[in-house]
């Protein structure tokens, strides 16, 4: 069964300025994350995004203490990723 996921234009430069300024070994644990979510939408430890508590396919899952990521699924089971929050020592 294929996968399937969208990243929002936003979210895509997200990752593209996380790939450049936080660790390897951060990326790859955020890139696991996003490949788990893009498997199982409903992952253990997801939760309702606070952006729109009142739609059950806005939700956030957050990737230890450095990162945050937000997500939808669509009408058609997409699993949109829409942004992403991390802290870094430059970006605390």
């Amino acid at each position: 069964m294929a996968i399937l996921y969208g990243l929002t234009l936003h979210c895509q430069s997200v990752l593209k300025r996380i790939r450049t300024v936080c660790p390897r070994q951060d990326v790859s644990l955020l890139f696991r994350a996003l490949r788990a979510i893009a498997q199982n939408p409903l992952l253990p430890g997801s939760g309702l995004s606070f952006h729109d508590p009142a739609d059950p396919k806005a939700r956030l899952y957050r990737v230890s203490s450095k990162f945050l990521i937000f997500y939808h699924v669509t009408d058609q089971g997409v699993v949109e990723f829409t942004d992403v929050w991390f802290s870094t020592p430059a970006n605390p």
